[in-house]
């Protein structure tokens, strides 16, 4: 049945009527307008996921993760953080501490935008986020105990300003997904220290000469998968 259902999707996408994806306007509790991209999924009541940058790039670094989720029964929402991409604001390059802060508004709005979808389920919703957008999720999901699990790409234990070692150990057991690369020594001695502070059901996955963040997708080509199957497993 899986196959079948596959083999249509591919031949929608051919013919142009494949699964949609809208450009979406989030307006945050400080009244900043963020350009987003939302993946309908493919089925009624499916789990949610919403995919969060590194400083200085941008939301179209998840396209490929988010069609690959959006094919497999998933509804996605990739942000541009305030002040990148086709968001509003400063620009990153003037940042100070409280613009890092403030970067959780960014994703409240667009957790507020997922919950109120008709086709995403409640409380299934996970969150995938690389760099300060891994250390935003798990900061943002210690106050929201209804958000179902995380994906860490190249998380820190301090990325301007923003702690994390506080925020693991009120995480709870929930369940983690970490991935890094060895020679992103910061990130690799952070990514390590988060490990052992989890509670709950950890994967904790180490690769050589992958890089940070969001290119270790583009390195690890089996690690949208290895994220893919270990989402079925846990939501």
């Amino acid at each position: 049945m899986r196959q079948i259902l596959v083999g249509l999707i591919v031949l929608m996408d051919f013919l142009g009527l494949g699964p949609k994806i809208g450009e979406v306007t989030l307006l945050t509790r400080d009244q900043l307008k963020l350009a987003a991209s939302y993946y309908q999924p493919i089925k009624e009541k499916a789990p949610g996921v919403i995919l969060l940058h590194m400083l200085t790039r941008d939301r179209n670094d998840w396209h490929s993760l988010a069609k690959r989720l959006q094919k497999n029964g998933y509804g996605c929402l990739s942000l541009d953080f305030r002040g990148h991409g086709e968001s509003l604001g400063q620009s990153w390059r003037n940042f100070t501490e409280k613009d890092y802060a403030d970067l959780a508004l960014d994703l409240a709005a667009g957790w507020a935008f997922l919950n109120n979808q008709p086709h995403i389920m409640k409380g299934r919703i996970v969150i995938i986020g690389a760099s300060i957008g891994a250390n935003i999720a798990l900061n943002f999901a210690v106050d929201h105990p209804d958000i179902k699990a995380l994906v860490l790409l190249s998380p820190g234990l301090n990325y301007r300003g923003i702690e994390t070692q506080g925020a693991i150990s009120n995480y709870g057991r929930r369940p983690l997904f970490i991935a890094v690369s060895k020679e992103d020594l910061y990130s690799a001695n952070s990514s390590a220290k988060l490990h052992s502070l989890a509670q709950g059901k950890v994967v904790f996955k180490t690769y050589n000469g992958s890089g940070h963040g969001t290119k270790l997708l583009k390195q690890e080509k089996e690690l949208a998968d290895i994220i893919i199957h270990w989402l079925k497993e846990n939501l």
